[in-house]
């Protein structure tokens, strides 16, 4: 997709999208050169942000502009978060930093079904949550046979289990000046 066909945005429509200390606090990430490897795959822009620890902002873009967004960062305070902002800015102010991709079913179009075994127990590997959602994608009823429900079962109980650490208040030590669960 050319640069031309993405909506363009203005700092008045981000600004709308977050509280008035995530725009500043993303203004100040921006300014300071803190977005990574920025890359826009279609309409979804993507980065890692150096924060207290590396993030990564994707925000997805429509005709009339954010569409959606998410970070991995623990921001939830209501709007976008600094590192989406910044992420923005730069889409803004330095379009031409972004590194185009193609979509993964073209990049993974050729490849065989060993490589994409092998490129998915490497991805498990690294990220072992992505485990479970393999373990769901092969959940799939087969004729004749019974649903496993107990991997189902152990999503819930992961998502459960989840939910309840980060409904945990945070508490601060003041010997080492951090918050913990």
């Amino acid at each position: 997709m050319a640069i031309a066909t993405l909506p363009r945005l203005t700092e008045a429509q981000i600004r709308k999208l977050a509280t008035e200390q995530s725009f500043q606090r993303g203004d100040r990430y921006y300014r300071q050169g803190r977005i990574l490897n920025p890359m826009r795959q279609d309409l979804v822009l993507w980065a890692d942000c150096q924060g207290s620890e590396l993030y990564q902002p994707r925000i997805k873009l429509g005709k009339q502009g954010v569409v959606s967004a998410d970070c991995t960062c623990p921001y939830d305070w209501g709007g976008l978060c600094k590192h989406q902002i910044a992420l923005l800015l730069a889409y803004i102010h330095q379009p031409d930093t972004f590194h185009a991709i193609p979509p993964l079913s073209e990049m993974l179009a050729t490849r065989s079904r060993e490589d994409l075994i092998e490129l998915v127990e490497l991805m498990v590997q690294r990220y072992p949550s992505l485990l479970s959602l393999v373990e769901l994608s092969t959940a799939q009823p087969q004729p004749g046979k019974a649903l496993d429900l107990s991997i189902y079962r152990r999503q819930a109980q992961r998502a459960l289990r989840q939910e309840d650490m980060e409904a945990m208040p945070q508490i601060y030590n003041p010997y080492t000046g951090t918050t913990a669960r």
